[in-house]
């Protein structure tokens, strides 16, 4: 008697149904999961991780024998999304100094090729901003998750606000970075991932329309150059009540492509060290807690250099310390600590809240290298290290599946700041909407 074992072998794979999609790009990354002999396990993981594409609206597969024996066909019926999508933003989350209430829109298509690159062009505008300009792109190098993504940013602002709006002050900013981004582990509930990113930053301050002025220290002829390496390490762990993600970034000034060098220790320059570290967790509650969310989130900034605007962190406004106005203070090193928790208080008919009560904490505490330095457009010194606030929001979810949102935040000062101008924001209210056009 003559027993003969084969084993069975993925042959094919058939990808039908997909209208924005490659096809190849499909079978590529669910080809991952094809085992000899065939494994139904790691199969079913990457037609999970496939489903989980923000880009993919369903998937259904089948398993069956090929013609030949001890071969298998997978056939797949995948139905994407429309890739185009448009926004429209208004929100009071910027600087009095150029203007706080800004407009932005921002037009995506997800899939640019085919082949899962996103391309998103945005722009702004504020009574001292224009343009803001932010375009990212990024674009799949092989069936690993490998990314190349190149972008560029432009802000160019006029100080509006009083007593500066006489000077003409203008600062332009322009950011043209690369990032290579490649996982290193994923699965249904995790991800990690590390990157590789390059920017040079370049500033740039006119007074009187033409006339470069510094307006940090450090600038030379009003302006300021920065080349920056920066490696990231990310974490995500999602189950179906709770994310949690940490992210640390080291990045590294170099003396490259007109990085601009001054020669006392105690002056911000292009070359510099510097660490950051970011936790958010985001935990959702059943009825027993009212439906609640809590929203946690800490950044710290350590560095052993003066840094530039551009490298430091600002503290105050609706990101950072709410009850503030936006940059209250520039700092080299910070700490911030915030909490929120949202209860629906009004609900669509899917169970999805309409309408949420958001009480909230902030604080944050930032240090510079020596004495905090002041600058033409933030002159004074006394302003405290720490900022800290406690308050409350809505937040209404005006049309269903967050389509279109606004929320309002108020928040009370816990230590006091002297009193720059009477905008809403120094009234602590931070208020925006955000209109998802298709």
């Amino acid at each position: 008697m003559t027993v003969q074992i084969i084993e069975g072998k993925l042959t094919r794979i058939n990808i039908e149904g997909n209208r924005w999609f490659s096809s190849s790009f499909l079978s590529d990354r669910l080809s991952l999961g094809s085992r000899t002999p065939v494994l139904l396990a790691p199969l079913q993981e990457q037609l999970q991780l496939l489903q989980q594409d923000r880009r993919i609206e369903r998937i259904n597969a089948e398993l069956r024998p090929d013609e030949q024996r001890g071969q298998s066909v997978l056939n797949v019926r995948v139905t994407d999304k429309n890739p185009f999508h448009a926004t429209l933003e208004v929100n009071n989350y910027q600087t009095p100094l150029v203007g706080e209430i800004r407009g932005m829109g921002t037009l995506v298509h997800d899939n640019l090729t085919g082949r899962g690159d996103p391309l998103s062009v945005s722009y702004g505008h504020s009574s001292g901003g224009f343009p803001i300009i932010d375009v990212s792109y990024a674009f799949p190098l092989n069936r690993y998750g490998t990314t190349f993504s190149p972008h560029y940013r432009r802000y160019d602002f006029k100080l509006v606000e009083q007593p500066f709006e006489p000077l003409d002050l203008n600062t332009n900013t322009e950011i043209i970075g690369m990032t290579l981004r490649q996982p290193i582990y994923r699965t249904i509930t995790d991800e990690v991932a590390l990157s590789l990113i390059g920017e040079h930053l370049f500033t740039q301050s006119f007074i009187f329309a033409n006339v470069p002025f510094s307006t940090f220290p450090g600038f030379q002829n009003g302006a300021a150059t920065v080349s920056a390496l920066r490696f990231v390490q990310e974490w995500t762990h999602r189950t179906i009540d709770t994310v949690f993600a940490v992210r640390s970034r080291f990045s590294i000034g170099l003396n490259v492509l007109g990085a601009t060098i001054n020669g006392p220790p105690d002056t911000p320059d292009g070359r510099f060290f510097s660490w950051l570290g970011q936790i958010q967790a985001i935990k959702q509650y059943g009825e027993k807690l009212f439906g609640m969310q809590l929203l946690g989130r800490m950044d710290l900034q350590l560095t052993d250099s003066p840094l530039f605007p551009l490298e430091q962190i600002s503290l105050g406004g609706r990101y950072t310390v709410r009850g503030y106005r936006e940059v209250t203070i520039l700092r080299d090193n910070s700490f911030i600590v915030s909490f929120e928790s949202r209860f629906p208080l009004i609900r669509w008919k899917n169970g999805e809240p309409m309408v949420q009560f958001a009480p909230f904490v902030d604080v944050a505490h930032g240090w510079s290298l020596g004495e905090n330095r002041p600058s033409a457009i933030a002159p004074a010194t006394n302003f405290p290290d720490t900022l800290a606030s406690v308050g409350a929001g809505l937040r209404w979810n005006i049309l269903p599946q967050g389509r279109a949102v606004f929320e309002v935040y108020w928040g009370q000062k816990l230590r006091g700041v002297p009193r720059i101008g009477h905008t809403a924001q120094d009234h602590g209210v931070h208020a925006g909407i955000v209109v998802n056009l298709f």
